[in-house]
């Protein structure tokens, strides 16, 4: 696990945070302009699903509107139990 990873699974859980629908390609553009860098549609589907298994984070509603959180997420506790 990347510093970088951590910074992409960050930006993405504080995007879902608002618990609106968001496609893969809007979440991979708030995630490009915010770090300033280029990852693709792949990258941006693996981190999600590393969210979903090390961090627990499997409650969610996924369709045709994209992605969203069924409730609000503090990244940081999820991250401190992953790490316990």
């Amino acid at each position: 696990m990347t510093s970088y990873k951590l910074k992409r699974c960050y930006l993405i859980i504080q995007l879902m945070n608002d618990l609106k629908y968001h496609k893969i390609k809007d979440i991979q553009a708030y995630i490009n302009r915010s770090m300033d860098s280029n990852y693709c549609k792949s990258q941006i589907e693996k981190d999600l699903n590393w969210i979903k298994w090390n961090l627990d984070v499997d409650d969610y509603e996924a369709g045709k509107d994209g992605r969203r959180l069924l409730y609000k997420v503090d990244f940081f506790e999820r991250l401190k139990n992953f790490l316990q």
